[in-house]
């Protein structure tokens, strides 16, 4: 039983956006998972015997086959969030994300739209009211609860969103109007 979220149906869905295609939720940079040469593969002895033959190394495993040089470089090297990879590794990313059901969501474009207008109209309102020393305060106080908050939606709920990008916005207009 490999599904991590077993459902009665014994289904997995896989949300795809409009293209067609799914967000992998990447584990971790390159070689993140065990590989091994062809040749110690194939080398590797049958252990044991089961009443219909020998037990195969291989049950109840995933393999994916790869084409690397003699160097151990792959030849299709892509970009991931953790800086080139190996295609391979995307695709073995990928078959984890479906096996384990560790699918990301993504925030829709309204609560993205809501964000920006909510820090917009917060932070319009109150720069140009209090004094500087209690603007940089509440700053500071709004930069780490978003932190906070990207990394518990993020690592706990695989929910992606646009909250960097306002927070840049509003340290840099904090440094422009300061400056």
């Amino acid at each position: 039983d490999i599904m991590a979220k077993p459902n009665d149906e014994r289904e997995v869905t896989i949300p795809i956006d409009e293209e067609g295609f799914m967000a992998i939720n990447f584990i971790g940079g390159p070689w993140s998972f065990p590989s091994k040469s062809m040749q110690m593969l194939a080398d590797a002895p049958r252990r044991g015997y089961a009443t219909d033959g020998p037990i195969d190394p291989f049950t109840n495993k995933v393999l994916i086959l790869s084409v690397y040089y003699a160097t151990g470089a792959a030849h299709d090297i892509h970009l991931s969030p953790f800086g080139d990879m190996a295609g391979i590794e995307h695709h073995a990313n990928a078959l984890n994300t479906i096996l384990t059901q560790d699918f990301l969501t993504y925030a829709s474009d309204w609560f993205n739209y809501v964000i920006y207008l909510l820090v917009g109209l917060i932070f319009g309102l109150v720069v140009p009211r209090y004094n500087m020393k209690w603007v940089l305060t509440g700053l500071a106080v709004f930069v780490a609860l978003f932190i906070a908050e990207v990394f518990i939606a993020f690592n706990l709920l695989n929910f992606v969103h646009i909250f960097f990008s306002p927070l840049i916005e509003v340290v840099i207009v904090m440094v422009a109007i300061t400056g």
